[in-house]
Formats: structure tokens, C-alpha cells, sequence
């Protein structure tokens, strides 16, 4: 069942500022899989729940259409905003509702993050849940998939107020949500003895890629 997280235009702005496209790491995964299944050509992707799309426009190179779909009208009006690839369209609708025929998708991608904390131990399980549930017999996954990039404290702070649980906190506690989110910004600020201007940190993340392949 599809979550409403991001259903106010301010958030989806931020979303779209802060959120960064998959790893390309993760890309070449899925593409080498693609690759041994089925070969060439690739010619229909589809990103459920693409947000504004970052993702969804770094699949655009590979494939000959890509669509993203989001249940937040507010997200995909601001993946519209964006030019990207003639050959990438969004659309509002449901995962549970997709209207494609059988066979016609190469690709169905889909990101997926512990937006809600009753279900952060998805996640902390490394998505064995998920990888479990999978009833294709030809599945694979591959673990601890380690990236790093460089980022300002300003963008981290950006990226936490991003967050639909800090979203939830700032409209139930709008005073208390901005301090938590000063406190984060000097703490980070004094760990790493720099002034906000050129206060630069090293970002570390991990992920889990799960792929598997429908019977023909």
C-alpha cells in the first residue's frame, strides 16, 4: 500500500533540492543483471515511486523510454520541472495499479528508504524481508554496497529537513523540530572546526540491491 509522505509542495521542493539520483554503483548492478537475462535492447524502464526523479532520469542513457510513476502529484510536478531526456515521462498513479501489458516492462526499479520508523527494520534487516517474500526462483542480492561523497553542512541540513519524519515533527512541533535541526548543524559544525562556509563533510552510505527476473 502506497504511503502519502510527500504530499505538500514545500516538501517535494525540498526533496528535489536535497535527494541524490541512485549511485551509479547501483546502476551497473542492475544493468550487468538486465544484461544476462534478457540482452539488449533495453527499451522500457519504469522507477515506482520516483520521487522528483533523480533517479529516474539516470536510467534515461540505457533505455529507449523510461516512466516514473509516484502517488505525490506534488513529486511529480517537480520532476516535470526539470529538464531532462526527451525520452523520460512521469506520471502520477499506485504501484498496486500499473497499466502495462505482461512482457512490454525490461525493468521495473524501484529505491526504497525507512521513510516511517515502524518499518526501519526493514532496512536494519538488509531487506531480507523483502528478498524473502520475492516468489521469482531467479533472484539475487548483493550486499553491503559501500559509497561515499563530499557534502557542506548546509546540505546535510538540507537533506534532514528533507525527511518526511522531520516534515512530521515540523508540523507537530515547529519550535522544537527547528532547534533539533540548529543542534544537528553545530554539532557537526564543532565536530569538524570549521566555519559554516567552508564547513565540507564526508558522507558515507551503504545499500543492499535486490534483482530478480519474472519467469517468461
Amino acid at each position: 500500500m502506497a504511503s502519502r509522505l510527500f504530499e505538500e509542495q514545500e516538501h517535494a521542493a525540498l526533496y528535489q533540492k536535497y535527494r541524490l539520483p541512485s549511485p551509479s554503483q547501483i546502476h551497473n548492478l542492475v544493468l550487468d543483471y538486465l544484461q544476462r537475462k534478457k540482452g539488449k535492447p533495453f527499451s522500457l524502464a519504469v522507477d515506482i515511486g520516483c520521487g522528483s526523479g533523480q533517479s529516474t532520469r539516470g536510467l534515461a542513457s540505457y533505455f529507449e523510454r523510461v516512466i516514473g510513476i509516484d502517488v505525490s502529484r506534488a513529486q511529480i510536478e517537480e520532476a516535470r520541472k526539470v529538464d531532462g531526456p526527451e525520452n523520460v515521462s512521469y506520471r502520477q498513479g499506485l504501484a498496486e495499479e500499473l497499466e502495462f501489458e505482461d512482457g512490454s516492462v525490461d525493468l521495473m526499479f524501484k529505491t526504497l528508504a525507512p521513510y516511517m520508523s515502524e518499518r526501519c527494520h526493514v532496512v536494519r534487516n538488509k531487506y531480507e524481508e523483502i528478498f524473502d517474500a520475492i516468489t521469482f526462483p531467479d533472484k539475487e542480492r548483493v550486499d553491503n554496497i559501500h559509497f561515499k561523497r563530499q557534502a557542506s553542512v548546509s546540505w546535510v541540513k538540507g537533506f534532514f529537513e528533507s525527511l518526511s519524519y522531520y516534515q512530521t515533527f515540523r508540523k507537530k512541533d515547529p519550535e522544537r523540530a527547528k532547534a533539533s535541526i540548529e543542534r544537528m548543524e553545530q554539532s557537526f559544525l564543532q565536530t569538524v572546526g570549521v566555519t559554516p562556509s567552508d564547513a565540507v563533510l564526508e558522507v558515507k552510505r551503504t545499500a543492499f540491491c535486490l534483482l530478480a527476473s519474472k519467469p517468461e
